[in-house]
C-alpha cells in the first residue's frame, strides 16, 4: 500500500489521508490564500493587545506551561470536589479561586488551598469548554449557547449573549466545546451553527464589557477549537478541513490551510509558526505569517485531539488509538522521545519545571477508569501515575505544587 493512501484503522469513522513519519511534503494538504467566506462585520480602532489573563493552555498562545515546581513526586490527594455530572472543562487558577465547568450545567469557583465551595453559576447546559479569566471577569460558554461573562469573586452575572444556535455534540467523540481567548476589547469564541438560520458556525467576536456582537466569520461546520491569538491575528481549527488566521479587528481571512480530516485541536503559537493536530491523523506544524507546512508527522491511523504543550523548543502531545505521547523537536518534527499509554488521550498536557502531565482513557467506553501520568520531560520516563474514577477528558492544570484536572466520575481532584 502507498504511504498517501493509507486511512484510518478507526471502525465507522470516516477514512482520511494519512501523513506517515518522514512523508514528503508533497502529500500534505494544499494551501489555500484568502477563501472567501462567512460574514465580517468591519470593527477598528482599538489596540490588539494581549492581555495577561488565565484560561485555556495557561496563556493566549496556548503553550501549556506553568510556573512552579509541580509535582514531581505524588504525596497523595489534597482534596477533591464532587459535582454531579463529568467534568470535561479544564480548570482555571485566579489568585485563591480554582473556576471550572462540569456537565451538571453550573460552573463553579473553589478555594485552590482546600477546595471550599465559593460560588456557583448555573446555565442551561453541559459547560464542556475551560473558562477564560480577565481583569475579574469569568468569560465560558454552555451548550445552552451562550456566553457568559461573571464576577470572578462572587459569580454574578454581568452579561450573557447567543453565541451558538445548537452546540450539541456532532458525533460520540465531540466531547468539547471551544474556550474562548481575549484581548483588551474583545472577547473571542468558537461556534458550532452560528447564532441566526442562515448562517454556519465559525468564529465570532463580542465587546468584553457588554457582550455585543462585533463580527462573524463562518467556517465550514463550524468550530470546536479554541482560537489562540497574538497581536492582532486569531488562529483556529474548523470542524471540518480548514485551519485559518483571522484578523481579530475585523474578522477578515488572512489566510486558510485545508486539512483533510478537520481540526477540533486547539492550536499553540511558537515564534514564527503554529502547531496543531487533526482527526486526519497528523500534527502539522504552519508558517504562522503564510500558514504554509513546514513539517507533519503521522500518527498511525489515530486522530489528534489535544493540544500541544511547548517548551524549550520541544512540543509535547498525544494521540488517541495509538495511545502515545510524543516529545518533538518544534523546529523539525524530529520525534524526541515516545511512549506508549494506558489509554487514548484525548486531554491536553501540561509542563512545570522538568515534568510533563498528561492524561489517557478508554475513548471506547468512557465509564473506564482514566489515568493521569507524570513524565520526565527529557526521556519520556514515568515518575508517577493516578486512576480517577472515570475517563479523565478535562486537562491537568499546575498551580504551584499542586496539579488539578476534572474526570468523568464528577470529581476535580487537587494532588499534591
Amino acid at each position: 500500500m502507498r504511504l498517501e493512501d493509507q486511512v484510518s484503522s478507526l471502525s465507522g469513522l470516516p477514512k482520511f489521508s494519512r501523513i506517515p513519519p518522514g512523508a514528503s511534503m508533497s502529500v500534505l494538504p494544499k494551501l489555500v490564500l484568502f477563501k472567501s467566506v462567512g460574514l465580517a462585520l468591519a470593527l477598528t480602532g482599538w489596540p490588539a493587545l494581549t492581555l495577561t489573563s488565565s484560561g485555556f493552555r495557561s496563556d493566549a498562545l496556548h503553550s501549556g506551561t506553568f510556573d512552579g515546581p509541580g509535582v514531581p513526586a505524588l504525596h497523595g490527594v489534597k482534596w477533591k470536589f464532587k459535582t454531579s455530572g463529568p467534568i470535561r472543562s479544564t480548570p482555571v487558577p485566579y489568585g485563591n479561586l480554582v473556576i471550572f465547568g462540569s456537565g451538571d450545567g453550573f460552573v463553579y469557583a473553589l478555594r485552590s488551598d482546600n477546595g471550599a465551595l465559593v460560588w456557583k453559576v448555573q446555565t442551561g447546559g453541559d459547560v464542556a469548554s475551560s473558562p477564560l479569566v480577565v481583569d475579574g471577569t469569568v468569560y465560558f460558554t454552555s451548550r445552552d449557547g451562550f456566553l457568559y461573562a461573571v464576577q470572578a469573586q462572587s459569580g454574578a452575572t454581568q452579561w450573557k449573549a447567543r453565541y451558538d444556535r445548537d452546540s450539541k455534540a456532532k458525533d460520540a467523540w465531540d466531547y468539547y466545546l471551544s474556550s474562548p481567548v481575549a484581548d483588551s476589547q474583545a472577547v473571542y469564541v468558537g461556534s458550532s451553527t452560528g447564532i441566526t438560520p442562515m448562517q454556519d458556525g465559525g468564529l465570532l467576536a463580542f465587546t468584553r464589557n457588554s457582550g455585543r456582537l462585533l463580527w462573524s466569520q463562518e467556517l465550514f461546520q463550524g468550530v470546536r477549537s479554541s482560537p489562540a491569538l497574538r497581536g492582532d491575528v486569531l488562529y483556529v481549527g474548523a470542524w471540518k478541513f480548514d485551519f485559518v488566521a483571522l484578523n481579530a479587528q475585523t474578522g477578515k481571512l488572512l489566510w486558510s490551510a485545508d486539512i483533510s480530516g478537520g481540526v477540533p485541536s486547539s492550536p499553540v503559537l511558537g515564534k514564527n509558526m503554529v502547531y496543531f493536530g487533526s482527526r486526519d491523523s497528523n500534527f502539522y506544524a504552519l508558517d504562522s505569517k503564510s500558514g504554509k507546512i513546514r513539517w507533519g508527522h503521522g500518527n498511525g491511523g489515530s486522530w489528534v485531539v489535544p493540544s500541544a504543550a511547548f517548551a524549550n523548543n520541544t512540543l509535547y502531545y498525544g494521540n488517541s488509538d495509538q495511545k502515545m505521547m510524543f516529545a518533538m523537536d518544534a523546529a523539525t518534527g524530529k520525534v524526541k522521545w515516545q511512549r506508549p499509554l494506558a489509554g487514548n488521550i484525548f486531554a491536553s498536557p501540561a509542563l512545570a519545571a522538568n515534568t510533563v502531565y498528561t492524561a489517557s482513557f478508554n475513548a471506547y467506553a468512557t465509564k473506564e477508569p482514566g489515568t493521569l501520568y507524570a513524565l520526565d520531560v527529557a526521556t519520556g520516563k514515568e515518575r508517577w501515575h493516578f486512576q480517577a474514577g472515570a475517563a479523565i477528558l478535562s486537562s491537568p492544570v499546575i498551580v504551584r505544587d499542586t496539579v488539578f484536572f476534572g474526570s468523568d466520575d464528577g470529581i476535580l481532584y487537587a494532588l499534591h
